[in-house]
């Protein structure tokens, strides 16, 4: 009964069962946020009803598989996340015609096929997370070329360019290869790569510089500022790190923070 709502949050719960029909009478709703609030899908096709919805947040649903859900209605969209929510088949080709959108996450679902060629429509979007899903098919250029964040990881795509790398740009595409023997540029990244030696152990200075102590112990660099998308080598090669994802809500104009530590200590093993 509660018709007049304009936002709505329900996040870290314990709450059971399916994410009820009803919500499709709240038609003046603005904000939706169900993360991680232990209910189940799918999402229910009546959310089509929320047209002014421009933030819409739903991650870590269980229970069946379903296809996207029907959004073409919400011009408004700025934020649209729908991660990890069993959420199968092709991308629809509605999204790219959101021109609002800031964000776009449809992470670690089932979604297949190709990128449509409308999402070059989605060329101003600050972050796009494609990230742990079956797309297939070749990069669309513009997001190799112009993309703002883009995470393309986990996936198989067949490259279309001669870019070798697991990182072109702020574009992270790390593990995103095909199986076909056809397939050139962008390959498995760390697949072909060999470990010169086995290790045992990894010593890394958080946040800071290389340094050695004790005279032969080396605690390797940590200072790359990662990002939303970003893959990189670190310590000479022998570790590596895949990251996607951003900070929502902060108000702060960036995203990374490295705490300096200035102090020394002189005693020794310090």
């Amino acid at each position: 009964m509660l018709v007049t709502l304009k936002d709505f949050r329900i996040s870290d719960n314990h709450f059971t069962g399916k994410i009820p029909n009803f919500i499709q009478n709240w038609t003046l709703l603005e904000k939706l946020v169900i993360q991680a609030s232990g209910l189940v899908g799918p999402i229910p096709s009546g959310i089509a009803s929320l047209s002014k919805l421009t933030d819409l947040r739903i991650s870590d649903l269980n229970g069946t598989e379903a296809p996207f859900p029907p959004l073409d209605k919400m011009k408004k969209m700025k934020t649209l996340i729908l991660r990890s929510c069993n959420v199968s088949g092709k991308l629809p080709d509605y999204l790219g015609l959101m021109t609002s959108l800031k964000v776009l996450d449809v992470s670690f679902n089932k979604l297949n096929g190709a990128i449509p060629s409308t999402f070059m429509g989605l060329l101003d979007v600050d972050y796009i997370y494609l990230t742990g899903n079956l797309l297939t098919g070749t990069i669309p250029p513009w997001m190799l070329q112009k993309g703002d964040r883009v995470d393309l990881s986990y996936n198989s795509f067949t490259a279309g360019s001669s870019e070798t790398s697991c990182q072109y740009r702020s574009v992270n595409l790390f593990a995103s290869s095909s199986k076909g023997n056809n397939s050139t540029g962008i390959v498995s990244c760390l697949r072909s790569f060999r470990c010169p030696k086995t290790y045992y152990s990894v010593h890394i200075n958080c946040g800071g510089k290389q340094v050695t102590v004790n005279g032969n112990t080396t605690f390797e660099d940590d200072t790359d500022e990662a990002g939303p998308s970003r893959f990189a080598f670190r310590g000479s090669n022998n570790w590596a790190f895949s990251n996607t994802g951003h900070f929502l809500d902060d108000d702060r104009p960036a995203d990374t923070y490295i705490q300096t530590n200035t102090s020394i200590l002189l005693m020794n093993d310090s």
